[in-house]
């Protein structure tokens, strides 16, 4: 499934306390894989300052610069998508102990 799949049931808020917890599972699966390649492009972006800084008047261009590339547009990419995961993490949670309080006070 999908993360915005994972965005689309959420949405319905009718998801079981093991539904919850299988998107939680899912979504970290997703984060570990994300947060592997953001780590390579972090060290394209340090190897691409090093050499390219003197090309350029001060770190933000050169850090601008780095962002036009492809590798930089991905790293932005992942980081939105990163930062997208952890809010869905939160709320699958969240929505998972308001099941399980739910469930509590049944019996």
């Amino acid at each position: 499934m999908t993360i915005d799949e994972l965005g689309e049931k959420m949405k319905s808020g009718n998801l079981m306390p093991a539904e919850c917890a299988e998107y939680v599972v899912s979504l970290t699966g997703w984060y570990a894989t994300y947060s592997g390649r953001k780590e390579i492009l972090e060290g394209l972006s340090v190897d691409f300052f090093n050499k390219k800084r003197q090309d350029y008047k001060s770190d933000k261009a050169c850090e601008r610069a780095w962002d036009f590339t492809t590798e930089g547009r991905e790293l932005v990419s992942l980081n939105l998508k990163l930062k997208k995961i952890e809010k869905m993490i939160s709320a699958f949670k969240t929505l998972l102990r308001l099941k399980e309080s739910e469930a509590k006070n049944l019996f």
